[in-house]
């Protein structure tokens, strides 16, 4: 009895030390899968891919969470949009966050570098790339520069968080194209919300110039020559005519200083070939002077490249930019004065999506 007694304890040692061994067992492989599994997510890229991702990762960040800063070696600030086209040198550092502690993009300093393209569903929405088969190559280098990417090749998208606002397919094939099929690339995404500001979109019984004979008389604010670092934009609708439905746009001058009774002084004259006018989105540019009825919308596009021919020292005269349409005195304005592009400024908010491309 004492035997057999012994022989059973003997038994239940043994099923005890087996029953140990497989525990072990089972949390050493649970050990290996989890180090294994918290390895790949940790490290998701491998070889020369390794080394990109801070680097891409570092310059995503920037984007979505700086402001930015640019220098002369005098003066400082972190609006750095409104030194880029006097000297490009001057940015040290490209953020895209507002300079008023509410930490949303501007889209001001997007417009500054980026190609903005127009939604084919919404007229407030929009998606930028950066760079594009058009890109200048020293503009390309000092984008390089200010976002710590010298010496990497790389692409950056932004597009709304809701697609269905702009044309996916167009924002797709422009990524595709752009990036290729490169054997180590790394893609960071960061979410951000984006104040999108746009200008130039008068209503034409809020006009302002020159009384007799009618000159319509817009002024940009040195504070706002970032708005035009691709050219001037901006469009006119609901006219208000006197006792008709027709009058005529007969030319456009610029310049930056204007006499008492809000007219140009050393007029320069735009050429036809100098800008180009839609009335209703049809081109007219060659039709200049044309007829045109109070329900159009006339639009009209001066390139940046018109600018520096006519005001190349803008940037350090200290003086506005002021435009000039003479059009045919049955459209009226609302009083003698300046019409200020600042006056049409709009901004909207919405959810968008960054993705940086690095190679």
């Amino acid at each position: 009895m004492f035997m057999a007694f012994v022989h059973d304890i003997q038994n239940e040692k043994a099923m005890i030390s087996i029953d140990f061994l497989t525990g072990i067992g089972v949390l050493l492989i649970a050990f290996l899968f989890a180090s294994y599994t918290i390895h790949s997510v940790m490290t998701p890229y491998t070889g020369y891919s390794k080394e990109l991702y801070p680097v891409a990762d570092r310059a995503a960040t920037l984007l979505v969470k700086d402001e930015g800063y640019w220098t002369d070696g005098n003066d400082f600030g972190t609006e750095w949009n409104t030194v880029w086209d006097e000297n490009q040198t001057y940015v040290r550092k490209i953020g895209l966050i507002k300079s008023d502690g509410n930490h949303t993009i501007d889209s001001r300093k997007l417009n500054v570098f980026m190609e903005k393209h127009d939604s084919d569903v919404s007229s407030d929405v929009f998606w930028w790339e950066y760079p594009t088969s058009s890109t200048d190559s020293a503009e390309l280098e000092n984008v390089s520069r200010a976002l710590g990417l010298e010496g990497y090749y790389f692409y950056i998208q932004i597009r709304p968080v809701n697609e269905s606002l702009i044309n996916v397919s167009e924002a797709n094939t422009a990524a595709i194209d752009a990036v290729g099929e490169q054997s180590d690339v790394v893609a960071v995404t960061r979410l951000a919300t984006t104040e999108h500001t746009t200008f130039g979109q008068f209503n034409g019984a809020d006009l302002f110039g020159h009384a007799s004979p009618t000159k319509i008389l817009f002024v940009i604010e040195p504070e706002d020559f970032d708005l035009i670092t691709n050219g001037i934009t901006f469009t006119i609708s609901n006219w208000l005519f006197e006792d008709t439905n027709e009058s005529d746009f007969q030319w456009i001058r610029i310049g930056n200083v204007i006499d008492a009774d809000y007219d140009l002084k050393d007029k320069d004259k735009l050429k036809d070939e100098d800008y180009t006018v839609f009335r209703n989105g049809v081109d007219v540019s060659d039709s200049v002077p044309f007829q045109f009825n109070k329900t159009d919308t006339i639009k009209f596009i001066i390139p940046v490249s018109t600018l520096d021919d006519s005001l190349p020292d803008r940037y350090t005269s200290g003086n506005a930019i002021y435009l000039q349409l003479n059009v045919d005195s049955k459209v009226e304005i609302k009083d003698d004065g300046q019409t200020q592009f600042s006056s049409t400024k709009k901004s909207i908010k919405y959810p968008m999506k960054i993705t940086l491309w690095t190679w």
